[in-house]
Formats: C-alpha cells, structure tokens, sequence
C-alpha cells in the first residue's frame, strides 16, 4: 500500500482553482496547500513555501493573475521563488498558471502575450488557455511552456485521459488566434477605465 509518505507532493494555492489540487490528487499526488492570505492582499510568501517544500516536493503552483482574486504575483516574487525552489532541488518546478493574465496588461490590445512567468526560471513550467479572457471555454483550446520532456509528458497525459483530440480542432485555433484583438475588445472591459 502506498502512503503519503511514498506519494510526490504537489504545493498548491489556496484559496485556489479546484483543478489545481483535484488533478495531481488523480494522479496519485499528496497535495499541500499554502495560504494566499486576505490580510497579506493574498501575495505569495515565499518563506511560508518553501517552510512546506519537502525531499517529495515536485511542483509548487500559483495561478496569475490568481483566481480566484486577480492579483498579481510580481515578476519579483516568481523569479525569487523559482530561484529559491531550484537551489533545493532540480526536482522542483513551479507552475504557473496564466488562464487569467491577459485581463491586464500583460496583453496588448492586439490580444498578444506581452510577457510570461515563463522566462523567469529554467524550473518555470506555464500553462494558459482561450477559455478565460477570450471566451472560448468549450473549446479547450491552451498550451503548455515548458522544457521539451514536460511538454511530451503532458501530451501523453492528456492522450491518456481525454484521447486523441480531434484535428477539426487545429483550424479553430488558428482561426481564434488569429482574431485575437477582435476577441479580446470583445470579452475585456476598458481596462483603463
């Protein structure tokens, strides 16, 4: 029998998105939650996570803009945390999910990705996806920055759970990243206002 002790361990946010700690928790995770806290503006500290970070830690995630309050983790606060998580272990990657990011204006008018938590440590992996800011949420159309080996295992992983996804998909994603701005004047409010 495997016990807690024998099982990787996922860091993850609270208060978090569900499929944060519901997805490692299938795949046989220990998750431990951190505490983004109200009296703090929910920022991260970064002594409160690595005080949690174990010799079975392999990913620590944080969503950002976090979801579900929209604040933004400073480039500061990502890069020393991603420093920090790679001086322990090579093991360790921070996750950081930017679903939310392009509501601000880490997005251009255009609708294009102006910046990434991805270029702030080698250990970053991102994932981000149309079905927030742009609406397009049945679709499930994301993508994962990563190294190379990550981003195969997330391909087999999702062949594995959902199956082959279907080549009329490609068109669509094209043609939504290609519309970008249109979209995003669509479904994003004047964020100067």
């Amino acid at each position: 029998e495997i016990t807690d002790a024998d099982r990787d361990e996922v860091l993850v946010e609270r208060p978090c998105y569900e499929s944060l700690h519901r997805v490692p928790r299938s795949l046989g995770a220990k998750v431990v939650f951190f505490e983004r806290r109200r009296d703090q503006d929910y920022a991260v500290d970064i002594d409160h996570v690595l005080g949690l970070v174990s010799d079975r830690t392999r990913v620590v995630t944080l969503t950002n803009l976090h979801n579900p309050t929209g604040t933004r983790i400073p480039d500061t606060t990502i890069r020393a945390l991603a420093a920090a998580l790679a001086a322990r272990s090579s093991k360790v990657r921070l996750l950081v999910d930017e679903a939310y990011s392009s509501f601000d204006t880490r997005c251009d008018n255009d609708g294009l990705f102006l910046h990434s938590a991805r270029n702030l440590g080698k250990n970053v992996v991102v994932t981000s996806s149309l079905t927030k800011t742009f609406g397009y949420g049945p679709e499930r159309i994301g993508w994962v920055l990563a190294e190379p080996d990550i981003t195969r295992a997330v391909t087999r992983q999702i062949v594995t759970s959902v199956g082959a996804l279907p080549r009329s998909m490609a068109p669509i994603g094209v043609t939504l990243f290609e519309n970008l701005a249109a979209l995003r004047s669509e479904f994003v409010a004047d964020l100067d206002a």
